[in-house]
């Protein structure tokens, strides 16, 4: 990606407000769970690790307590990670889904959906500086984990092939976000031209994309109207159904 690729969240960006709220979903995957850092637990001993600040270096007790409690956060936000994938995967309507956007019935279709839906999870779970990220990389590694399982039962391509499917799926994926990213930071033309690509495979009526654009920008900004609280600890996510979307079009 050439330098002005690198700045098109700036550059392209026409809706500030979204600016203001949005984090591009990519940023750099994948980066190891293990990135989230004892920071997010223990910042009151920052300084007192540092002796030319003059403090004193916390005692083993505080060291194993800090430990306790960044050990039990973390499982905590993997065990958010997890439902927040399986919120998309159990609860998106995938048959409304691809009857409406006249999508065949495949993995593939599958796949698609639920990489839009990730992506706009991945969004604004990027918005908390604190632990979108960790979340982010635990969503992913659940939706790889998930797609190895389904392309096993699937028992129609050897070994070697499946593996080289899934590696080009990632790629694709990675990419993916990158375009979904630049389509909601700019205008709808630019987010039409995006899920024209991706999702809709180059194959649609302009009514089908209007209500694709039109659900992507009414779902994210729902996914922003509700705290990161009440998704990771509440469990709070409803999905918009796509035939109300549909509903909502002039004639």
């Amino acid at each position: 990606m050439n330098q002005h690729g690198l700045k098109f969240v700036v550059k392209m960006s026409r809706n500030a407000h979204l600016r203001n709220l949005y984090r591009p979903a990519l940023l750099t995957l994948p980066i190891h769970r293990n990135e989230l850092s004892t920071s997010c637990i223990s910042n009151k001993n920052f300084l007192a690790r540092s002796d030319s600040y003059g403090y004193k270096k916390p005692s083993i007790v505080e060291n194993i307590t800090d430990k306790v409690k960044f050990y039990f956060y973390k499982h905590k936000l993997l065990a958010a990670g997890y439902y927040m994938y399986e919120r998309v995967a159990d609860d998106v309507d995938y048959a409304s889904f691809m009857k409406a956007f006249s999508m065949p019935d495949t993995f593939n279709s599958w796949f698609l959906i639920t990489e839009l839906h990730l992506w706009m999870v991945i969004a604004r779970m990027m918005a908390d500086p604190k632990s979108g990220r960790f979340i982010r990389n635990v969503i992913v590694e659940a939706l790889w984990k998930d797609v190895i399982t389904r392309t096993k039962k699937l028992e129609s391509e050897h070994a070697t092939v499946v593996k080289s499917q899934i590696m080009q799926m990632s790629e694709e994926f990675q990419a993916a976000l990158v375009t979904y990213d630049e389509g909601i930071l700019s205008d709808d033309t630019v987010l039409a031209s995006a899920v024209w690509r991706r999702i809709l495979s180059r194959q649609c009526d302009v009514r089908q994309l209007e209500a694709m654009v039109k659900y992507v920008r009414q779902t994210i900004f729902y996914l922003h109207k509700v705290s990161i609280e009440d998704m990771v600890y509440k469990k709070k996510i409803e999905w918009i159904p796509v035939n109300e979307v549909f509903k909502s079009l002039p004639p």
